[in-house]
């Protein structure tokens, strides 16, 4: 994929299932003449496909939406188009949503806080190699961060959604000892002693 020159609209797909967050952002995008917006989605479940028949420079996402988990997807894509750039425009301020985006070398982390009419200039000072992060997030750049392995990351999120051991045992194929000397290593990382309290500290500090 060429990157586009700084004076190239830049092709955009937006993923949000808010519709009037998703069109002011496509207006104020598509004013500033810096953008054309190629498709609005509600969900990362027909991201994949839309891309095999539509060039895109840039994907603008959510994370909290019905379907596929967004950053799922966005590794799928990281891997099929290297140049492709993501940036999250979102709601959440918890540190592991930010560092999960990181993980995925996200250009830009930007809550939807900030006033719209600034961020057709930060995107695209981010999509030309300036990485722009709302100022709530920055610190969590200089503290130590909680890292979390990919196995335990589903867990995580299998947790989260209720799941019982027996059942994260199954959907993963592992054994519930294995399961079990996962959640425990979590729960360490986290600094708590129950499944309750951990759910609790991950919903209210981390994935906030």
């Amino acid at each position: 994929m060429n990157v586009p020159s700084i004076h190239t609209q830049i092709k955009t797909i937006i993923l949000d299932d808010h519709s009037a967050v998703s069109l002011g952002l496509k207006v104020t995008l598509e004013n500033s003449n810096s953008f054309k917006i190629k498709n609005i989605l509600t969900s990362a479940d027909g991201l994949t496909e839309f891309l095999k028949h539509e060039p895109i420079d840039l994907i603008i996402s959510d994370i909290t939406m019905p379907g596929q988990n967004i950053f799922d997807v966005l590794r799928v894509v990281k891997k099929t188009y290297p140049d492709m750039k993501s940036m999250i425009y979102t709601m959440h301020e918890g540190e592991g949503y930010f560092r999960d985006a990181l993980s995925l070398e996200v250009q830009a982390y930007i809550l939807k806080e900030e006033n719209l009419n600034h961020i057709p200039w930060k995107i695209k000072e981010a999509y030309h190699g300036s990485p722009y992060y709302s100022e709530k997030l920055r610190s969590f750049l200089h503290e130590y961060p909680i890292v979390f392995t990919e196995k335990e990351h589903e867990i995580i999120r299998l947790l989260l959604i209720g799941k019982s051991n027996k059942d994260i045992s199954e959907s993963l194929n592992k054994s519930k000892r294995t399961i079990e000397f996962h959640i425990n290593n979590i729960k360490l990382k986290m600094n708590v002693s129950t499944i309750s309290e951990l759910i609790i500290k991950i919903l209210k500090e981390y994935y906030n």
